[in-house]
C-alpha cells in the first residue's frame, strides 16, 4: 500500500482497501456472536468458511440455554454448524443464520441454512443431536423450504422456571 501511494497509484489503493475493508468485516461478523461457545466453534471452523464462501449471521437475544450437561451446549453448536457447513458446500455462497429468542417460559433457537434438499433425516439421525434433545427435554422442529431451498431447525427450550426471561 506505502508503494502504491509513492507511485501515485490510487486506483490500485482504493481497490486494496476495499478488499481488505470486506475481509475484515466478514471475519469479523463471522467470528462474533453474543454467545462464547458458539465463537469459538466459528473461529474453528474460520478457514472452512472462508474457503467455501460461507458467511455466519446471528442474533441472539438469549444466550443462557438451560442445558443438564455443560458439554451439551457445545456439542449440539458443534452439531448443527457441521450439519449446515457440509449443506452449504453446494452453494457458491450462503449464509447460516443462528437465531434465538425468549417467548415466556420458552427459549427458541432457529438455525437456518441454505440446503438442496430436505436435510430431517441427516438431523434426526444424528445419535449426538438426538442424545442432547432428549437428553434436555427440548422440543425439535424441522421444516424444510424447498422454493428457496432453505432448512430451518428449530429448538424450543423451556425455562428452569416459571417466570418470564429477561
Amino acid at each position: 500500500m506505502k508503494k502504491n501511494i509513492m507511485n501515485q497509484q490510487y486506483d490500485v489503493l482504493e481497490e486494496a482497501l476495499e478488499d481488505l475493508s470486506t475481509s475484515v468485516f466478514h471475519e469479523f461478523n463471522s467470528m462474533y456472536s453474543q454467545s462464547y461457545t458458539l465463537n469459538m466453534l466459528i473461529t474453528d471452523n474460520l478457514q472452512t468458511l472462508k474457503d467455501s464462501n460461507i458467511q455466519i449471521s446471528t442474533k441472539l437475544k438469549c444466550i443462557e440455554l438451560p442445558f443438564e450437561e455443560a458439554t451439551d451446549e457445545y456439542n449440539l453448536f458443534k452439531e448443527l454448524l457441521n450439519i449446515g457447513i457440509n449443506a452449504c458446500q453446494s452453494f457458491s455462497e450462503s449464509v447460516i443464520y443462528i437465531l434465538s429468542e425468549d417467548h415466556y417460559s420458552q427459549i427458541v433457537f432457529q438455525f437456518i441454512y441454505p440446503a438442496i434438499a430436505d436435510e430431517t433425516e441427516k438431523i434426526v439421525g444424528n445419535k449426538v443431536l438426538e442424545k442432547i434433545i432428549h437428553n434436555n427435554n427440548i422440543h425439535s422442529v424441522y421444516r424444510y423450504n424447498d422454493k428457496n431451498q432453505e432448512m430451518r431447525i428449530a429448538l424450543i427450550f423451556q425455562a428452569k422456571t416459571n417466570e418470564r426471561i429477561e
